[in-house]
């Protein structure tokens, strides 16, 4: 197994989207990152091309190059035995909240560069069992991709699902034809729990 130790994953600067990570946001990333370490990655943020490995003990540290700026960094364990040559940088996908409560059954995280229009996240919550926030991808080339996640954990998917999950989906609908009209593709994601940890099951809503 390919290992790389000591990667920058994200930065205090600013990035080409304008988003900047103070250093309070990076610790915060590093300690719930590492409450689920190791964590699987994937090429060009898409779970669909499948995981090239795990990344492990993150941490942030000042940088070795910037003055008064810090860098999170972890260890990388390719479990491929070749790396694709796409695969030139890594980067880091995150979700922030903006509107709505910790009691809301469902939230929509919008991509880049939508996020950044205020108004425009202000007019998807619509309703307050839903949370509406950023999908935040630090990559070069940002997949529009809106990441629709169940905050509901269950041992029976099905139920929550049909109990809990669609009625909000169907109540709030139009926010992803909304987002269907702007080419952005939706990935729903639900939590199971087994015995004593959690995984995700993702789908996607066909447009």
């Amino acid at each position: 197994m390919k290992k790389i130790l000591g990667q920058i994953l994200s930065s205090s600067l600013e990035d080409t989207q304008g988003e900047i990570f103070t250093k309070q946001d990076l610790i915060d990333l590093a300690e719930a990152a590492n409450k689920k370490a190791p964590i699987d990655f994937n090429q060009r943020h898409d779970p669909k091309l499948g995981k090239l490995g795990y990344i492990n003990n993150f941490k942030v540290v000042p940088s070795r190059i910037h003055l008064n700026e810090y860098d999170l960094i972890g260890d990388i364990y390719l479990s491929i035995d070749e790396i694709p040559p796409d695969l030139k940088a890594f980067s880091l996908s995150t979700i922030k909240p903006i509107y709505g409560n910790s009691d809301a059954k469902i939230a929509f995280f919008i991509p880049y560069p939508f996020y950044q229009n205020e108004e425009y996240l202000k007019s998807l919550f619509i309703d307050n069992e839903i949370i509406i926030g950023k999908h935040i991808q630090k990559a070069a080339e940002v997949p529009l991709v809106a990441l629709i996640i169940s905050k509901i954990v269950s041992t029976i998917v099905d139920k929550v699902f049909e109990n809990t999950v669609y009625p909000v989906l169907k109540r709030n609908f139009s926010i992803i034809i909304e987002l269907w009209k702007k080419s952005i593709e939706t990935n729903l994601i639900i939590w199971q729990q087994t015995n004593n940890f959690q995984y995700q099951i993702m789908g996607s809503f066909a447009n």
